[in-house]
């Protein structure tokens, strides 16, 4: 008895008069409860037989109470196969064999475990309703189970939503497999694109620089003008075709730096040479006003010339007859990025976080058309000209700026614009000032990455090496600092103990079997949770777009100019030719008309020049003329110059015969796997590092097969 009601009369009155409206309040609920038709309510008896089927459970499940009522169990009324499979998982769960029936759907219920599960009915109609069910033991004042209470929700459109999620996460799947086929499917397209428009441009080219050179003979000056705009288009048009490459390079993440100490103010006035005579045409004064004492910094040398000369470019082409272009130069403070020179509206972009502390800054301006502040918001985004009228009238795809600003952060610097319609406008860019000498060239490191934390405690370095003897080196290193070091003799091992493990460290190789370093590094930087993890490169080859081999003393690419072909000649040691000897030249090129241009350039340097139309010609003339020289193209039918490379390099009579590759096709990391052992340099079209490439040179004519 209740002891707040005991000995208490006027309680128990009270109790007396209120019982039988608590009854009635109660046994309204129960019948609300028991003719919800928003769930199902399902009792049974002890041994699953059901004893109560309420209304919900009619409308949910189709059969009437008086069809299932002392008549079947729960199970009954459920899928078979999921009985059977929710028996086995609660067997293994529960240590103890559970029969697929009624019992699967009480078993925790009736040890006072909360069950609640997903459970499918199978209606009268044979459709199935997807149900969540929560089961309750009934027992009695003794605590002994009389029965159970199976409580059901329509699941239909929870299910629902699952499986359009699910439909939506598999097609995010498929969607980004097709991106990434179509990024790659672009990216050859760009490659394949690259080698059809140079291979019919080195012969526009080509053939126009021999007429204009007077070569053929000479021209009348309406004849050496036509022939000029000739050159000059096809200029156009390769620039272009670099211009679109660099970009996709670029946004890809697939362009890096080859950090090198660059002398500023050189450069500044070799560019400003360059589009000396595209200003000349409109009488547009070039200025300079930087100091000659720039200290050199460390950069990539031919990106930041291509920055420079595209400013000044876009600044000649907007300023009218007679107009005015100065390129300025100066040391700044972290402080003064991206702050105005010119009281003219600007646009500036956020610096990125980086330890620099002082920045070159390289500014352009004219005092031509200017740019509207509206107009200011379009520049820097490829292909995107200000106005429609202005793109027919000057040339230009919209490409320039967007380079300008990619590079530039490239190198972890920023660019802005100030103009004033009608005053001009002024470009400029802040490089951050490496200090030459302390860092060698290595790929770009995305600026605003925050450098990875010194975590307490032991810290695990990854050595990706697969000579032991150097491993066995760095692991004594590594291991006098306080690291505990795993070694993996691939790439492909260590990706899989880079996942397996915490790494704070990892040391690479860059020459490995099968993937080398570089395609390891590419891949890394791509996977979340280990692109943060810093990578020290140890190795012979540390400068990526130099330090591989090919077999060939030098790379140079389509088009080739005649002064290109002679400097080139000239750092291989073969011009001047040796007193008393005459230059013996081997052409390699399945297009006639390359072998021709090559060889008329070749007039006044070569004694005699030797064709082949295939690699395998070329294979066989050099082994019986054993020529001085073999200028060879790589993209040809049935035996390629790759073949050649190899055949050359394995015959000890031709294996010293420099190889100066001249071909449209851009070499990949699969070419360089392909060639890897066989070779001694590669130079490029654009730049020469004179000590380097002459250290090379000597190796080559030497015979000597190292790794570059």
């Amino acid at each position: 008895m209740d002891p707040l009601t005991v000995n208490d009369p006027e309680a128990d009155g009270e109790r007396d008069v209120r019982h039988p409206a608590a009854l009635l309040r109660t046994g309204a609920l129960q019948s609300a409860i028991f003719n919800s038709a928003n769930f199902s309510s399902i009792a049974t008896d002890a041994s699953g037989v059901i004893q109560i089927f309420n209304v919900g459970a009619e409308a949910m499940l189709g059969y009437t109470a008086d069809e299932v009522m002392n008549k079947v169990t729960p199970a009954d009324l459920s899928d078979p196969q999921e009985l059977v499979a929710r028996a086995e998982a609660l067997s293994v769960e529960l240590d103890t064999p559970i029969a697929p029936g009624f019992e699967a759907l009480v078993f925790k219920a009736s040890r006072g475990i909360e069950d609640i599960y997903e459970l499918t009915y199978i209606r009268k109609d044979r459709t199935r309703l997807p149900a969540m069910v929560s089961v309750t033991a009934l027992r009695d004042a003794r605590d002994a189970i009389i029965g159970y209470l199976l409580i059901g929700t329509d699941n239909t459109a929870r299910k629902r939503v699952e499986e359009e999620r699910k439909h939506f996460q598999y097609m995010l799947q498929q969607k980004n497999q097709e991106l990434e086929a179509a990024s790659r499917l672009k990216s050859e397209f760009l490659a394949n694109m690259s080698h059809e428009l140079r291979t019919p441009l080195n012969a526009i080219m080509g053939f126009s620089e021999v007429l204009k050179d007077g070569l053929m003979g000479q021209l009348t000056h309406q004849q050496r003008g036509l022939t000029g705009t000739i050159f000059s288009s096809g200029q156009h048009l390769l620039a272009l075709i670099n211009d679109i490459l660099d970009l996709s390079k670029v946004e890809a993440g697939k362009m890096t730096l080859d950090l090198e100490p660059m002398a500023v103010s050189p450069l500044l006035l070799n560019t400003l040479s360059i589009i000396k005579e595209k200003a000349a045409i409109h009488n547009v004064g070039l200025m300079l006003d930087a100091a000659a004492d720039l200290e050199s910094i460390q950069a990539d040398t031919r990106k930041v010339k291509q920055i420079v000369y595209n400013l000044l470019s876009n600044a000649v082409k907007f300023t009218g007859d007679n107009g005015r272009v100065t390129l300025r130069a100066s040391v700044v403070a972290r402080a003064d990025v991206g702050r105005p020179i010119r009281n003219w509206p600007a646009r500036m972009f956020e610096l990125g976080d980086s330890d620099f502390t002082s920045f070159l800054q390289i500014s352009v301006e004219d005092n031509g058309i200017g740019i509207s502040p509206e107009h200011l918001k379009s520049l820097f985004t490829p292909f995107s000209q200000i106005d429609s009228g202005l793109a027919r009238k000057f040339e230009g795809t919209g490409l320039g700026l967007a380079l300008v600003k990619l590079l530039a952060e490239l190198h972890c610097g920023v660019v802005g614009v100030e103009s004033m319609v009608g005053e001009g406008s002024c470009f400029t860019v802040w490089l951050p000032q490496r200090e030459a000498g302390v860092e060698s060239t290595v790929s770009a490191r995305p600026c605003g990455t925050p450098r990875p934390e010194v975590a307490p405690g032991p810290r695990t370095a990854l050595i990706v090496e697969d000579d032991y003897k150097s491993a066995e080196l760095i692991r004594l290193h590594l291991e006098a600092e306080g690291f505990t070091v795993v070694h993996a003799a691939s790439a492909e091992a260590a990706f899989v103990l880079a996942v397996q493990q915490p790494v704070a460290l990892i040391t690479l190789d860059i020459m490995l079997p099968n993937m080398d370093g570089w395609e390891f590094l590419g891949r890394i930087k791509q996977v979340p949770g280990l692109m943060r993890i810093p990578i020290v490169i140890i190795s012979i080859v540390a400068d990526r777009n130099r330090g591989f081999a090919m077999g060939a003393a030098a790379i140079m690419q389509k088009p080739l100019s005649r002064r290109e072909l002679s400097s080139a000649l000239t750092e291989l040691a073969l011009l001047p030719a040796p007193s008393g000897k005459t230059l013996r030249v081997l052409i390699v090129d399945d297009d006639p008309n390359a072998v021709e241009l090559t060889a008329l350039r070749l007039q006044d340097l070569a004694g005699t020049v030797l064709r082949a139309s295939g690699g395998r010609e070329a294979i066989a003339v050099a082994g019986q003329e054993l020529p001085d020289l073999i200028v060879l193209d790589l993209m040809m039918p049935e035996v390629s110059g790759f073949d050649v490379v190899r055949a050359l390099s394995a015959d000890p009579k031709t294996a010293r015969i420099p190889i100066l590759v001249v071909t449209a096709k851009t070499v990949t990391s699969e070419d360089r796997a392909e060639l890897n052992g066989f070779v001694t340099a590669i130079v490029e079209k654009d730049e020469f590092s004179h000590d380097r490439f002459a250290a090379e040179v000597r190796r080559a004519m030497s015979g000597r097969r190292t790794v570059a």
